[in-house]
């Protein structure tokens, strides 16, 4: 097949660049022809030599119009280019699928903001116009599919969920060896209860709620490690901070728990990384990628609940969880799985 992956940016290694690579990838090794459109584009990024990049002309607009600019130029692109699947990561259209890793009327009502900005009705219309351009919605997670349904009227017979994928051979059961050479790296003891809680956007994901949790726990063996940007700085003993980690394996082999008490998280790939590298996840049930979770793998609480969250991570212990070392492939969560998903549907629609 000739295949279309369309994403604005291929700038900063961000959790849909890493996706498009790895889209890119896969499809290469099957012996589909790619090509990346895109408007900005980085040299470095990971892509096999016989992967196409077509960076669509920049269009002299203002920076808040440049993601409709885009997708204007898109159009005239596809109208003179023949393929035979075309997949946008979100807010764009004139392609057969896009993904829904996200809303803005979802992150706006989770949070109780209203769309007063010229911005936010940009972001709006921009969702608006990535599902109504394509022929079906690849919704990140079944709360993404009831918010695409209901808060954008978009027919649920065009919405599939489908989960971000994983590396299952990365993010692998982690040993008690390789967690204690890790920890002992940190001078964090042995038998201390680490948690794990990584961000780039901190009041969004819940960390307000994790301090508050964690300075009640000042008398507990418990130790929260934070990683991520913007710096997170507390004075609490029992919470450190080490830095923005580009790999977020390195934190997992030092952790017992994660922790995601999300306000509004769409999936939350942290989660399912850790949970696929055998550790226990405690997270909101505003975090979508509670619904790959059971109580074998972890513990669904209420994100705006500060006492259950105290007695869960007061209480909690790794022996009652038990995650097998495939659980990724029986959740269905691997990147060939992802993949095979999508392409079916490509092939069933084909042109």
């Amino acid at each position: 097949m000739k295949v279309a992956l369309i994403h604005y940016r291929l700038l900063h290694m961000g959790g849909l660049e890493n996706r498009i690579i790895n889209y890119a990838k896969w499809l290469h090794e099957n012996g589909h022809e790619v090509t990346i459109i895109c408007n900005k584009y980085k040299l470095g990024f990971p892509l096999p030599e016989s992967v196409k990049i077509v960076k669509l002309p920049k269009l002299p607009v203002p920076k808040i119009f440049r993601m409709m600019a885009f997708d204007w130029q898109l159009g005239r692109y596809m109208k003179s280019h023949q393929f035979d699947f075309s997949l946008g990561m979100g807010r764009t259209s004139h392609h057969d699928a896009v993904l829904a890793p996200g809303n803005h009327l979802g992150y706006l009502k989770a949070l109780g903001k209203k769309a007063t900005s010229i911005d936010d009705r940009l972001q709006i219309k921009m969702d608006h116009v990535g599902h109504d351009g394509s022929k079906v919605v690849f919704a990140a997670s079944k709360m993404m599919q009831h918010e695409v349904e209901t808060l954008y009227h978009v027919n649920p017979n065009k919405i599939q969920v489908l989960y971000p994928p994983l590396d299952a051979q990365k993010f692998s059961t982690i040993t008690a060896n390789q967690k204690d050479e890790a920890r002992r790296a940190l001078g964090i003891a042995t038998d201390t209860r680490v948690f794990g809680f990584v961000s780039s956007s901190h009041q969004r994901k819940g960390l307000p709620l994790l301090l508050k949790v964690f300075e009640a726990l000042q008398h507990e063996d418990v130790l929260l490690l934070t990683a991520g940007t913007p710096e997170i700085k507390s004075s609490l003993k029992n919470v450190r901070y080490i830095g923005f980690v580009k790999n977020t394996l390195e934190l997992y082999k030092m952790l017992d728990f994660y922790v995601h008490p999300a306000v509004y998280e769409p999936y939350g790939q942290v989660v399912a990384e850790a949970m696929s590298c055998g550790i226990p996840a405690l997270v909101s049930t505003k975090t979508g990628a509670c619904e790959v979770l059971d109580k074998n793998t972890g513990i669904v609480l209420d994100s705006s609940d500060l006492n259950s969250w105290i007695e869960a991570i007061k209480s909690v212990q790794t022996a009652h969880f038990s995650i097998p070392t495939d659980w990724a492939q029986q959740k269905g969560l691997t990147l060939h799985q992802h993949m095979t998903q999508m392409m079916h549907w490509a092939e069933q629609n084909r042109k």
